[in-house]
């Protein structure tokens, strides 16, 4: 049986020649046979390779065809319930490839908040007179999944207490929300928790609450945001409900933006195609993919469509 790679299409953060290096290193596997970005009228069984930003519909004229989907940008996003329920072939998520790089990036972002600026004189209890101890401090993590999972590992001793919220996982409800010094966003967006953070939770939040949502815009309810930001609260910001975003729209001394980088490093796109090229050996090997915690990811998406 004959496969040929399909890539729907690029990512905006891949690098000219990306697809030259991607088309190299796969038809390397003896199994492949060809290599297509757009469409293709092959005739071959298909290996998917997706990005975020698709159009899911396009996949339609070749679901007959599709042995294995790879979505290695790490989020559930354009797979809805319907189509992973009908899907009989994995469709596997890449996790690990960003993993790191935002767990990184909330860990820097925060310490920021926490150092020093530059100082100009001898000078010590005027600078530390506000400071505060992040081990005095509790956070709420949004999400227990690879990142959230990690980022408990590398935050849980620098700081008094770590609590969850992730429906999908057992986390459904949380109290006292005012308790919560620290509030890190590492999950998906969907239907049910659009704007999750909005004026009605941010009432019920500390006034020097700090937000972190490195994971997905549609979660955070800007203007609510920006007016408690108003009240003493800090946003750290890295993804926007529509991007390109216009970052001079969130100009406030309490908002610190970052133009969707918090996953991105110097080794993403080596590491996106050798993830690529693992997957598509260990399929060759076991097409059910069954050492691969999401190779199904019908019970992963509960209702409706991931936006």
């Amino acid at each position: 049986m004959s496969h040929s790679i399909l890539r729907i299409k690029n990512s905006g953060y891949f690098e000219d020649g990306f697809n030259t290096l991607e088309e190299k290193a796969l038809k390397e596997i003896s199994q492949v046979n060809g290599y297509y970005l757009g469409e293709t009228n092959s005739q071959d069984r298909l290996i998917i390779l997706s990005n975020t930003d698709f159009d899911m519909s396009v996949l339609d004229k070749y679901l007959s065809q599709i042995d294995l989907i790879i979505h290695p940008n790490s989020g559930y996003n354009n797979f809805t319930a319907e189509f992973t329920q009908r899907a009989n072939f994995p469709i596997i998520i890449g996790h690990e490839l960003r993993k790191f790089a935002v767990v990184q990036y909330i860990l820097t972002q925060l310490l920021r908040e926490f150092s020093y600026e530059k100082q100009t004189r001898w000078e010590r209890l005027e600078v530390v007179e506000n400071k505060v101890l992040l081990k005095d401090l509790s956070v709420l993590i949004v999400g227990k999944g690879h990142i959230g999972k990690e980022l408990n590992l590398q935050l849980s001793n620098l700081v008094n207490r770590i609590d969850w919220h992730d429906p999908y996982k057992g986390h459904g409800t949380y109290s006292e929300i005012n308790h919560f010094d620290i509030i890190i966003m590492a999950c998906s967006s969907n239907l049910n928790n659009k704007n999750m953070i909005n004026e009605e939770f941010l009432n019920q939040c500390k006034d020097k609450v700090i937000v972190i949502n490195p994971a997905r815009g549609a979660l955070v309810d800007l203007e609510a945001m920006k007016k408690k930001c108003d009240q003493g609260a800090t946003y750290i910001v890295d993804v926007y409900p529509e991007e390109p975003f216009n970052l001079s729209s969130l100009d406030h001394s309490r908002i610190k933006t970052t133009s969707h980088i918090a996953g991105c490093y110097n080794d993403l796109t080596k590491n996106i195609i050798k993830f690529e090229k693992k997957v598509i050996c260990d399929f060759f090997n076991d097409p059910n993919l069954s050492n691969y915690e999401d190779s199904k990811l019908m019970n992963k998406i509960i209702e409706g469509e991931f936006i």
